[in-house]
């Protein structure tokens, strides 16, 4: 997948937005097209499989992974 940690982050944050499990998350990222297109995935592509998204969050540990979703956040707003 390119652009692993852009979508892992932008699948969290359409995730938390909507108060999704990441079965649902790996559910819409498959079906959506809405959503598909915010992961910027082409309309055939395979999502990623619901365990990506745990696995992402332990690989870069919570702290880290929290103060990057908080620096999303404040570029957003």
């Amino acid at each position: 997948v390119t652009n692993y940690p852009r979508k892992m982050f932008k699948a969290d944050l359409i995730q938390r937005h909507n108060n999704w499990s990441d079965r649902e998350m790996e559910e819409h990222a498959t079906y959506n097209i809405a959503v598909k297109w915010f992961l910027e995935l082409d309309v055939g592509d395979e999502s990623f499989d619901h365990s990506s998204l745990s696995k992402f969050r332990v690989k870069l540990g919570e702290k880290t992974y929290r103060e990057i979703f908080e620096d999303i956040l404040l570029q957003i707003h």
